[in-house]
């Protein structure tokens, strides 16, 4: 990146910043920026469908990267990756480990579809608002309520158990 491109993307990742403070400033937390080219807030989940909007339409060249989840134990964190602006922006939604429901983005980003199936099958995490979440990854005979990415899993019935 040339230093011209650096000024640029260091101008675009805080004005995309502090334009989602100000639009959303009791939805949207944490918003830092670690690096050139790099942006992370923290985004309620009532508050996800908007902020996506917004953050489409900063730019249209805006795009939806991809969406990963992880199992923090205590709670999952889902993370919404863009590229908005010269910016990798990542959205987190921290979501109850107990009750993981989050609502699709798939109405702005089509490209969503594949990524909330994952994050379905892979962790159990609901994904409301939108049609049947099919699967993706898992086999169509895979035991409900078997989420192999998630930390408490212990295999499938009948398999080995760490005990």
């Amino acid at each position: 990146m040339s230093f011209a491109e650096q000024q640029q993307s260091d101008l675009s990742r805080k004005d995309i910043l502090a334009d989602l403070c100000a639009q959303f400033p009791d939805e949207v937390s944490g918003a830092v920026s670690t690096r050139p080219g790099r942006a992370w807030a923290e985004v309620s989940k009532e508050a996800l469908h908007r902020v996506v909007e917004f953050l489409l339409g900063c730019d249209d060249k805006a795009y939806l990267s991809t969406i990963t989840a992880v199992d923090a134990q205590e709670e999952f964190q889902v993370l919404y990756h863009f590229w908005a602006g010269g910016t990798e922006v990542t959205l987190r939604v921290k979501l109850d480990h107990n009750n993981p429901v989050v609502p699709t983005i798939m109405d702005l980003a089509p490209g969503a579809n594949f990524y909330e199936r994952e994050i379905h099958d892979l962790m159990g995490i609901e994904v409301t608002g939108r049609g049947e979440l099919k699967r993706l990854i898992v086999t169509d005979d895979w035991p409900e309520g078997n989420h192999p990415l998630r930390k408490d899993w212990k295999g499938l019935p009948g398999g080995e158990d760490d005990g």
